[in-house]
């Protein structure tokens, strides 16, 4: 490459996981790749729109809810593992014309809801593990989940002032999630104090807190949330020096070699992490009993809609917040180098 520069151009491409195993194979490879780009995924919206506009291209016109039923398989498959791209939406699109070839009477120009295979049609087709819909959580977990990301929304106002929420789902994936808080891309604060971790804490833990609100016992769907929690306790005992069990730095920020594994922390480092976990708990558990009439609106809007957007998100905690929750947060709304990104999942 050196002797043809200008003249030779070598692309790499592959999906992010086994592109970064190849750069991380060879440290001198990394050095001699000039640039990298990376593509997003595309969005459900973005991958139903690609589908609306191929079936027109062919010809094809989309009767009435043709277009919401492929866009359910889309959206259920577009997290899971090599689907969320462009290529599963022209499989969808092969599919329903070859199902559409298959029914004779009508208008062969015209696809009905009917001619659009459903999420399970797909699931039997994939090659990689995916959650069937046959194992659907039915209204007792659909209201476990609800409650549970309504609890991570609102301690997360209550007590960050993060504003950022992009979306609360509790609609299933393909991947097992049940349902999600998803937070716009913001940049992490810069010097996070152990308030900030504290409260941090407190909404990672607030999926749990109200779990026991709602059903009188947290469920196995809060590994997700635990895992951050402990990795968050870990950073305040073990890296930052902020809490009683002292200063010596066991784990580094970049973790490293010389890192401490968190089974092999001093017994007073864990017991100062558990600590902070179940004061995290309890917060959690003021904090939605406090906010209470936010917390059952925004609980009952996901059970209404599945799906809740930043805006009426917004507009439902201007309405249902504490009187504290509003002070305490109003400070907090203008400062975005307090707001990081964050994605909670509910796994089945």
């Amino acid at each position: 490459m050196e002797d043809r520069k200008g003249e030779l151009v070598v692309m790499l491409a592959g999906y992010d996981g086994p592109m970064r195993a190849f750069m991380d194979a060879n440290p001198g490879l990394a050095s001699r790749i000039g640039y990298r780009l990376r593509f997003e995924d595309y969005e459900p919206d973005d991958l139903t729109e690609m589908f609306r506009r191929k079936m027109e291209a062919a010809g094809f016109v989309l009767g009435e809810g043709a277009l919401a039923r492929a866009s359910e398989a889309l959206r259920y498959f577009h997290n899971v593992e090599n689907f969320g791209n462009g290529r599963f939406a022209d499989e969808v699109v092969q599919q329903v014309i070859a199902r559409r070839a298959a029914r004779p009477d009508g208008d062969v120009r015209v696809i009905e809801a009917d001619d659009v295979p459903g999420v399970e049609h797909f699931c039997k087709l994939s090659a990689t593990p995916v959650l069937d819909p046959v194992d659907a959580a039915d209204a007792e977990a659909r209201r476990r989940v609800a409650a549970h990301e309504a609890g991570h929304a609102v301690v997360g106002l209550a007590e960050t002032g993060r504003t950022d929420i992009k979306v609360i789902t509790i609609e299933q994936e393909g991947t097992g999630t049940l349902g999600y808080v998803q937070h716009e891309k913001k940049r992490d604060r810069p010097l996070p104090t152990a308030a900030d971790l504290r409260a941090e804490l407190a909404m990672l833990m607030a999926g749990m807190a109200a779990e026991e609100r709602e059903c009188g016992a947290f469920s196995a769907g809060n590994s997700s949330d635990l895992a951050q929690a402990t990795a968050c306790a870990r950073s305040y005992a073990a890296t930052f020096g902020m809490s009683e069990a002292g200063l010596v730095q066991l784990v580094p920020p970049a973790g490293g070699p010389d890192a401490c594994k968190t089974a092999e922390l001093p017994a007073a480092v864990l017991a100062q992490m558990n600590d902070l976990l179940a004061a995290a708990l309890e917060r959690a558990r003021t904090v939605i009993e406090e906010n209470q009439e936010a917390f059952e609106k925004l609980r009952d809007a996901l059970l209404a809609g599945q799906t809740l957007r930043g805006e009426e998100i917004a507009a439902l905690w201007e309405r249902h917040q504490s009187p504290a929750a509003e002070e305490a947060s109003a400070p907090a709304m203008t400062d975005e180098s307090t707001i990081k990104e964050h994605d909670d999942e509910h796994q089945a």
